[in-house]
Formats: structure tokens, sequence, C-alpha cells
């Protein structure tokens, strides 16, 4: 999530990172985002030196939640549908380049997002656009429980494995600049997917946040686009560290940080 506070330099708004959470409905577990807090990792001597700072990153993302508790894998098991509302040419533009990002990540494993029309509710994922005036308004419209200060969100509805049923992402419409724009664009329609901690280890990394303060960056960088493409081809909803740890071993060879 991001929440604008001061500017780095005359071009750079630094950001804090919030994170919305997936909240249980209908007694459904939960799923979220975290807030740069790094997960515990048990059994890590296991993995080989040069891979122990992939690991840490790649578990510290996909396991858990900042809000609303959990500590195991959650992902889409079907290709989402998308769709926009209130959103202009632009950042139509801006969002469907960060999809196409993440599209290309996972292409492999059978799973795409797919943009459908304009203002359906009927989609899998809403994103939706307003200034910061309206952000609460627009999430009580959308039945999630926005929190006060974040100029991006995302929510998402699991079931008790840790399917993803739904999603939502606001993203505030008068932003500061076009670059914080496209990056929280590509920060919370990268997390909606699945990976929803943030890290403290690259600044590099969309996922990048440190005492409050995240980094700008518009591209995936490569252990991103790695790690949702692991999350989507070697990843079950419902995993555990454990199993997290088994799967990276066997499979994850080469160091990519």
């Amino acid at each position: 999530m991001r929440t604008p506070t001061t500017y780095i330099t005359a071009a750079f708004l630094l950001l804090l990172s919030a994170c919305g959470a997936g909240r249980p409905a209908n007694c459904l577990l939960a799923s979220g985002c975290g807030g740069g807090s790094s997960v515990p990792v048990s059994g890590i001597q296991s993995v080989s030196p040069a891979l122990q700072s992939d690991f840490a990153l790649l578990s510290g993302v996909v396991l858990g939640a900042e809000y609303g508790g959990g500590n195991t894998v959650v992902r889409w098991t079907h290709s989402p549908t998308l769709s926009f509302f209130n959103a202009t040419s632009l950042q139509k533009q801006y969002a469907n380049a960060a999809l196409a990002q993440v599209n290309y990540a996972i292409r492999y494993s059978g799973i795409q997002v797919q943009v459908v029309a304009d203002n359906q509710m009927s989609a899998d994922i809403k994103v939706a656009f307003g200034p910061a005036s309206q952000m609460s308004q627009m999430g009580d419209y959308f039945g999630i429980d926005y929190v006060e200060g974040n100029s991006g969100f995302f929510w998402t509805h699991n079931d008790a494995v840790g399917r993803i049923l739904d999603g939502v992402v606001l993203i505030q419409s008068d932003i500061g600049s076009d670059l914080v724009l496209r990056h929280t664009l590509l920060e919370e329609l990268t997390q909606v997917m699945g990976p929803m901690r943030d890290q403290a280890l690259y600044e590099d990394s969309v996922y990048y946040e440190k005492n409050g303060v995240s980094g700008v960056v518009t591209q995936l960088s490569q252990i991103d686009a790695r790690i949702v493409a692991f999350l989507y081809m070697y990843l079950e909803p419902g995993d555990t560290l454990e199993d997290v740890l088994q799967k990276f071993v066997a499979i994850w060879k080469t160091p990519v940080t």
C-alpha cells in the first residue's frame, strides 16, 4: 500500500507502506500485505548460502499478512477478470502496463489477468480511482475496510484453503506525480495477485519498504518477477513455510540477488 508523506528530493515522493489486507468473508480466511517486517525463517540452514537471501525474500513476501493474520500461501487458481472504475485513459494506460509485467512474469502458469469492460461489478478484481477525499467512500462502495491515509490500497477475500475469490484495488487519483502513480499501480496490482507482504532487503524491488519508506520503481526487478512466477508455477494455496522451503530447495537452483 502507499501513503504519501514528503519528498525525498524535488522529484521523488516519500511513500509510507501500509497495506490493505484481505478480511474474513463469511468466516473465510483472510490475507493481506506486510509492512516491511521480516518473517523468521526456520530451516534456512538447509538452503545453500548463495540462495539464502533469495529464500528470505521469497518467503517473506508470499507468506502471511500484516492485517488479517495468516502465514500460508494465498493466490488465484483461475485467470481473474479485472475492471476499471472511474479511470482516465492515462490511468488505464499505466495500469495496463503494470498488468503486462505481471502477466509476463506468470506467462507459463496458465493464469493471466484478463481486463474486461469498465464498471463491471462482476469482475474478479475491481480497480477504482478517486481523490483522497473519496477513498473512504470508495471503500464503503466496494464493501471493504479502507484504512485512512493510504494512496494505494488492496483487499482480497479468500476461501479456507487460500484461494483468492475476489479483490479490490483503490488508487488515489491526486497522488502527486506520474512516477508515484505508476509505482503504486505496479505494487498494488502485483500484491493483489498473492505476494502481499513488503520487505526491507532490496531497494530495487517493488516490495521494498523500510522504516516506513518505500521506493518508486516502475518495473518488476528480476527477483520480483521470479517470485511471482515461482508462486504461480510451484506453490499452492495453503502452502506453509515448510512447503515453500522444500519446493525452493528442489527447484530454485540459481541465485538472483
